[in-house]
């Protein structure tokens, strides 16, 4: 599965760093994060207690996606996640990625697929995010 070194900060300025956060705790792992896709890893342990994982790791995969294309001196944060879990995952690591479906100035919608380690869709996701200034 991607062999990606993971990023050791949040790419998000005003951002607390990566290990102080729950991505930490999970281990969820940013591989790549720009303005129009970013993408995690994450391990899973294959049974059906991680499908509330994965719902972590399709937010914050579209949350830093929508923060990176807010821009500077803007912010975004959720305002809905949508998802359908399409298969259990394979015990290993989870890729999910984020590309944006619509990017206005107001709010996003990303889409999120998060594949497991036999490439398989585990889950179909959708996330609209607020974006607003940041406070000053």
């Amino acid at each position: 599965m991607h062999d990606a070194t993971p990023l050791t900060a949040d790419p998000r300025p005003g951002t607390r760093p990566l290990a102080d956060t729950a991505l930490a705790v999970l281990g969820i792992e940013l591989l790549h994060c720009a303005r129009d896709r970013v993408e995690a890893r994450m391990p899973v342990d294959g049974s059906i207690a991680c499908r509330g994982l994965l719902l972590v790791v399709a937010e914050t995969v579209a949350s830093t996606a929508a923060g990176l294309a807010a821009g500077d001196g803007r912010r975004a944060f959720g305002a809905e996640l949508n998802a359908s879990f399409v298969a259990q995952p394979a015990a290993g690591s989870c890729i999910a990625n984020a590309t944006p479906y619509e990017l206005g100035h107001e709010r996003h919608v990303w889409r999120i697929q998060v594949h497991d380690s036999a490439h398989e869709l585990v889950l179909e996701s959708r996330c609209t995010l607020s974006v607003v200034d940041a406070p000053a």
